[in-house]
């Protein structure tokens, strides 16, 4: 029997070119449909991710999608800080060379301390007053805080002083920190805190506070260090005699100031108060050379000027401080 070639029919050629026709327009359709899911899908992510970053802005959130060129031209043309509170200051001037290995010192905002805890006041306390951060629009809180970096049973608190005819006296001042919210809140730590009779706190303690200000505005950065001196041994304290709590604070004898002007002469201060109801409003009365302040305290102040300028200014007495800082 011949076999006849295989030959499809008109109907089935039909049939085959109607299959291919569905699958080619089928195919063109789930790419559309891809495509359209993809889009929905970013423009949902988008959504989310602006759902749960409620703190951006806008313009912040349009920049995610933004080629990064010109993302980075926008943070080129950003405004700039213009109010730098430590501007042309030599960070580190203002710290005592280090009593040992051991110390512990803490840096706040705007200051920096080594604490006593035995005592619960602080072994001295540093920082730069410069013409910028007495200015700002931060003024005292008056709330003073038992510092967080100390436990319960360690932190000193406010009422501690309370009925002990001694005033809450601030090391580094308030004053002083008025150019940030923060600064200004830690300034009140406890920490940063001595008993001062109010003829002290209030009178020629305030006066110098003041004219370093006013210095740090004439001719610069002013570098400080300050705290208290334990004379007399034992030592008096203080504390709440209406609280249960027994802890108790020292009271100082005496606090030490020293201060350093960098500016075009290099000078150097010291001040010695003595803690009780006097009030001179003379500086005559408490200046001395640094060197004076040192044999004092035993601590070594500005160790970090080069030794020659160092011996220079630390031996100055207060008419050659005068004749620079007037």
């Amino acid at each position: 029997m011949k076999k006849r070639p295989f030959k499809l029919s008109n109907y089935h050629l039909g049939l085959i070119a109607g299959c291919v026709a569905f699958m080619s327009f089928g195919s063109f359709d789930c790419a559309n449909n891809i495509d359209r899911n993809a889009k929905a899908l970013n423009e949902d992510l988008r959504e989310r991710m602006a759902e749960n970053n409620p703190l951006q802005s806008e313009s912040e959130q349009k920049a995610v999608s933004k080629p990064a060129s010109e993302k980075k031209s926008q943070a080129d043309n950003a405004p700039k800080q213009t109010v730098d509170a430590f501007a042309g200051v030599q960070r580190g001037l203002e710290l005592p060379a280090k009593a040992d290995k051991t110390e512990k010192r803490t840096e706040r905002i705007g200051y920096t301390f080594v604490y006593d805890a035995e005592k619960r006041v602080p072994k001295w306390v540093a920082w730069v007053t410069t013409k910028q951060r007495v200015k700002g629009k931060n003024e005292r809180t008056n709330d003073f805080l038992p510092d967080p970096d100390l436990s319960v049973a360690e932190a000193v608190t406010k009422q501690v002083y309370s009925g002990s005819g001694y005033d809450r006296g601030h090391m580094c001042p308030a004053a002083d920190n008025k150019w940030n919210a923060t600064a200004m809140m830690e300034s009140f730590y406890m920490t940063n805190i001595c008993p001062q009779t109010p003829e002290l706190n209030r009178g020629d303690w305030n006066d110098l506070e003041n004219s370093v200000r006013d210095w740090a505005k004439k001719y610069g950065p002013i570098y400080q260090c300050c705290g208290p001196i334990f004379d007399k041994t034992p030592v008096k304290t203080i504390r709440n005699k209406r609280s249960a709590s027994k802890m108790r604070v020292a009271v100082p004898d005496r606090f030490f100031k020293v201060l350093l002007c960098m500016g075009d002469n290099p000078c150097a201060i010291g001040f010695v108060f003595i803690n009780d109801g006097r009030n001179m409003s003379n500086f005559d009365s408490y200046a001395m050379s640094v060197d004076e302040v040192e044999k004092i305290t035993g601590f070594n102040f500005f160790a970090s000027l080069p030794k020659k300028v160092e011996t220079k200014v630390e031996a100055m007495t207060y008419s050659q401080w005068k004749n620079i800082i007037k």
